[in-house]
């Protein structure tokens, strides 16, 4: 958990320092539990697996943006829900990171 929130403060320090950009694609490494005993007695992971995300800056240019982080619920992403809150939060200033 502390190395994703460190690569997403470092991707979004990027991002900002990289100037005013559309999107970035990032993509996070996790880990995979068979069920929810494998999780409770901290036995080791059954395996790893990549989840994508979208980096996504407001139209005005700034030097640094606050960020937020909007997660899909257990649909999935939908651009109804998670993307319009996203587009809602961009258009309040804040960068947005989609998972």
């Amino acid at each position: 958990m502390y190395q994703m929130i460190c690569v997403l403060m470092a991707t979004i320090a990027y991002g900002s320092a990289a100037g005013h950009c559309q999107a970035t694609a990032v993509t996070f490494q996790s880990s995979t539990y068979s069920d929810f005993r494998q999780l409770l007695t901290r036995e080791p992971t059954s395996g790893t697996v990549y989840g994508p995300a979208n980096l996504e800056f407001p139209e005005q240019a700034k030097d640094r943006y606050p960020a937020v982080v909007v997660v899909h619920t257990l649909g999935g992403y939908r651009g109804a829900n998670e993307g319009y809150a996203a587009a809602e939060l961009r258009k309040s200033g804040l960068a947005t990171l989609n998972l």
